[in-house]
């Protein structure tokens, strides 16, 4: 009997991860079940798995919590659904543990408890799961039920990624890109940028691309950096198609032919996310992060003050105070020549001068003039508005970047500069 039961718990798993097949012979219970659940006829898939639950079945067990979540075959009990995702996590089923951290995490079926949470994804971490190692990941880079932490944060994130989780893999480069929990390293960045990218993921796209256009982690290289953007446009990417266009007025017509060409004859890699043999679908992931419209940028602290690293005209890279008070972006004069003696500031972007007032109230005047873009994350402004300040000053990130977007914050428990464009 025993062997019976294992051998129905293997083929429920596999029907119920692979659909019915094409074609065939109905010849059993479990064929039967399976022609059921893929007709819609959830009640009589479940008459057919709940016995198997009752008898101790692990999977059976994972299905019919599945089945209640879902309200299929039943009507939809999330106390049900726990009870039996519990039954089945207690024999280490990891699908199960992974099912029983999302309960907990969305407050379903049992009172909200991200520490509860981020123990039952842990569990299942442990035991390879990916799902589970990814929200791992984001709980320890938000700090939820968990305290805030970086490297932990990368280390479940990189076992996912591993694994072919694809949200991990952006994750991690997202991560080697800021330095956040690993050092910052833009090779490495892009390699996984890529990774995504490769599958057809518009956001990974425009990174690559960004990353090529600025010799971010490779040589610089204007017909990869098109063929990025123009992937990416062509799936929705939000700044995609005006990066796109601003690198053709940079290219050569043989470049732009062959940029269009690579892009055309470009194929995406089919994206399975790596599960273990006897896994089904589990129930959706619950979001962690910024709401979608909103870019989060790490900052890091200098000096007891917030700073962010900013791009000044695609050639130099400096940390900037984020200063709601200051009309202009401020840069110290030996910035200023800096940018002068490599030719991305002309005489013809210095506007005049403009007074400013100091703290202590006295009054100065200073050169104002444009930048020709500030790149923050992969955000990207063009046309900016400075000052230029004494050797000494600090570097500013005034009005004149900051009103350039619908709204802006700071969170301070995830020290991001959170950006909406327009």
């Amino acid at each position: 009997m025993r062997h019976c039961a294992n051998l129905l718990r293997a083929k429920l798993t596999i029907s119920l991860m692979l659909g019915a097949m094409a074609g065939g012979t109905v010849a059993g219970p479990i064929e039967d079940a399976t022609a059921a659940y893929q007709r819609g006829d959830y009640a009589t898939a479940m008459l057919i798995v709940k016995p198997l639950a009752d008898q101790g079945d692990a999977v059976a067990q994972y299905r019919v919590g599945v089945m209640y979540s879902h309200g299929e075959g039943a009507s939809q009990d999330y106390g049900e659904a726990v009870k039996w995702f519990r039954k089945a996590a207690d024999q280490d089923y990891a699908p199960a543990q992974y099912n029983v951290g999302i309960m907990y995490q969305r407050g379903r079926g049992v009172s909200r408890d991200y520490g509860e949470a981020a123990k039952w994804f842990r569990k299942a971490a442990d035991r390879g799961n990916a799902d589970a190692q990814f929200n791992l990941g984001a709980m320890y880079r938000n700090g939820q039920g968990v305290s805030q932490n970086y490297a932990e944060s990368f280390k479940w994130y990189q076992s996912a990624a591993d694994r072919g989780y694809i949200k991990a893999q952006l994750a991690v480069a997202s991560m080697y890109h800021a330095g956040q929990g690993v050092p910052q390293n833009d090779a490495e960045a892009l390699k996984w940028f890529g990774k995504v990218a490769d599958h057809g993921n518009a956001d990974a796209q425009e990174m690559v691309g960004f990353m090529y256009l600025h010799g971010k982690g490779t040589p610089k290289d204007l017909v990869r950096a098109y063929m990025w953007f123009n992937l990416s446009a062509s799936l929705g990417g939000k700044d995609a198609e005006k990066y796109r266009d601003q690198t053709a007025y940079i290219m050569t017509p043989e470049q732009l032919a062959e940029a269009q060409k690579m892009a055309r004859d470009w194929k995406p890699q089919a994206s399975p996310v790596a599960r273990g043999d006897d896994e089904v679908t589990p129930l959706p992931m619950a979001t962690i992060g910024n709401p979608p419209s909103q870019r989060g940028v790490p900052m890091k602290i200098d000096g007891g003050v917030f700073v962010v690293p900013v791009e000044i005209n695609g050639i130099m890279t400096l940390d900037f105070a984020v200063d709601s008070g200051a009309a202009y972006v401020s840069l110290p004069a030996d910035v200023f020549y800096a940018l002068k003696r490599t030719g991305t500031v002309k005489d013809t972007d210095v506007m005049g001068q403009r007074t400013y007032v100091l703290a202590d109230g006295t009054k100065s005047q200073s050169a104002s003039f444009t930048l020709k873009s500030l790149s923050v994350g992969n955000v990207v402004v063009e046309n900016v508005k400075a000052n230029v300040m004494p050797a000494k000053g600090s570097l500013l990130l005034g009005q004149s970047f900051l009103e350039r977007f619908k709204s802006w914050s700071i969170d301070n428990t995830k020290h991001e500069l959170l950006l909406e464009p327009q």
